[in-house]
């Protein structure tokens, strides 16, 4: 009963993040009567009554996701600016729990399975706000909002393709119903289209990438189905894009008189380079969480350089200047350990037709992760969160998958032990009871050390049983409970 409530604040808490809703009730009414914080409260509690607080903290992802954290902190004293870094690592705390309350609340497949229904209608909720609120007059007819987070167009991208993945996952599961599925493939066409309409160079190539995934991934029906919707966006939405946000997609090529675009080009790698510097400076703490503008700017004064004012326009080069390397080292690591605990879990859940859906499941997550990280090239998203959704969804997915596979374990073990009990029955030997127990015939038990292998994406070949498990505790531990 705990739990379900537990998951239902969890829920609420989510929807309210991902549909923007405190925002529009906001612009309608004047006050967002405390939605966030009220949810919030609820999942605290419910973590500590669940003990899903406990079974948080030992994780490798939880301690990695603390450790930043800490040194967030710790690089308070060497601030360039630290009124400008308190209320950055104010901002941070608001969005960090989105991570750890997936952890602690969303515990089943069941659970995980209403999560993605919950992202769905969150991101339905975006998706329809960006098509019918009014756009900014300064745009240059991109789509741009007046106020509030998407006011910047590449917020707006990011959003859009990262809830691309949960609306995959109802188009490619045979449980739903056709017309869902055609409305999750009609969604899809809608918010790539909308994505264009940003002007976002950073959101195309991720288009472009995840397209590219799928293909290499996909049966040969999925493959013409990706096709298909390309040409469809091609001959379709790219015609509709406003002349100028065309322009700004084409100068990808090289071959756009944009003056604007290709300015913004340069000046993307000059902050680059910029960032790369201030980091090789302070490698240890940084110059100060969210103030790396500022800081960036004060040092080009002091070198005699042109004060460029602008953030670095990349996660990753964001997070070595803001806090120094050992940050960025973590941040890496959690990006690592959720793709390779994902990737694992998801090759060895389909070998199992039971587990089918639990495998799409994960291979959606991993797209939303793909999202996340090639989008780090191209904004300050390091603390935004879209990491934290990421981190949370990853750890809940492989401990459902972990559930999962048990499940089937223990099932397995009670058939293998049922049917040594008929046969000795009928043969008249001893009962089963009094003798030991036999070992099932398990393929995901591993017989010896040898290194694993990777699996093909999308088609993975049988293989030796040993070389199923790789870093994936819960499938190579023969002994657990």
């Amino acid at each position: 009963m705990m739990e379900s409530f537990g998951f239902l604040a969890f829920g609420f808490y989510y929807f309210l993040v991902f549909s923007r809703m405190p925002e529009l009730i906001a612009l309608r009414f004047g006050h967002s009567f405390y939605q966030i914080f009220i949810s919030s409260v609820l999942c605290m509690v419910m973590m500590v009554v669940n003990g899903g607080l406990s079974r948080v903290v030992g994780s490798k992802m939880s301690i990695l996701l603390i450790v930043l954290h800490v040194w967030y902190v710790a690089s308070f004293p060497f601030s360039y600016w630290r009124t400008g870094t308190l209320e950055a690592l104010s901002a941070i705390m608001k969005v960090l729990p989105l991570a750890f309350f997936a952890m602690a609340l969303v515990r089943t497949e069941k659970q995980l399975r209403s999560t993605f229904t919950i992202m769905r209608a969150a991101m339905l909720v975006t998706l329809i706000f960006t098509m019918t609120a009014p756009v900014s007059e300064n745009s240059d007819n991109r789509l741009q909002l007046d106020g509030g987070r998407f006011a910047n167009s590449n917020e707006i991208a990011v959003y859009l393709l990262l809830g691309l993945p949960f609306w995959l996952h109802m188009a490619t599961t045979k449980r739903f119903p056709m017309v869902l599925r055609i409305l999750a493939g009609l969604e899809i066409g809608i918010s790539i289209f909308q994505c264009l309409r940003t002007g976002s160079r950073g959101g195309l190539i991720t288009i472009l990438l995840l397209s590219v995934v799928l293909l290499l991934a996909s049966s040969a029906i999925n493959r013409l189905k990706v096709i298909a919707l390309g040409i469809a966006v091609v001959l379709i939405a790219v015609p509709l894009l406003p002349s100028e946000v065309r322009g700004r997609l084409y100068s990808l090529t090289g071959e756009t008189h944009d003056g604007g675009a290709e300015g913004s080009s340069e000046s993307r790698l000059a902050l680059l380079m910029e960032s790369l510097k201030v980091a090789a400076r302070h490698p240890l703490f940084g110059v100060g969480v969210g103030v790396y503008a500022s800081a960036a700017a004060e040092i080009s004064s002091q070198s005699g350089k042109r004060k460029l004012w602008q953030v670095s326009h990349n996660a990753y080069a964001q997070v070595a200047a803001e806090a120094g390397l050992p940050a960025l080292f973590c941040f890496l690591g959690t990006l690592v350990l959720a793709v390779r605990s994902l990737w694992r879990g998801r090759s060895i859940a389909r070998r199992f037709p039971e587990m089918e859906e639990l495998a799409t499941m994960a291979d959606c997550i991993l797209l939303t992760a793909f999202v996340y990280i090639v989008n780090a090239f191209f904004g300050n998203i390091a603390q935004e969160l879209f990491y934290y959704l990421v981190c949370g969804l990853a750890f809940c997915c492989v401990v459902a998958l972990e559930a999962r596979y048990s499940a089937l374990e223990r099932a397995q073990t009670e058939n293998v032990r049922r049917a040594a009990e008929a046969a000795s029955t009928v043969a008249g030997t001893t009962p089963i009871s009094s003798s030991p127990m036999p070992r099932p015939l398990d393929p995901l038990k591993p017989t010896s050390g040898n290194k694993p292998q990777e699996p093909v994406i999308g088609r993975p070949k049988p293989v030796a049983p040993e070389t199923l498990y790789g870093d994936v505790p819960w499938a190579r531990n023969p002994n657990r409970s």
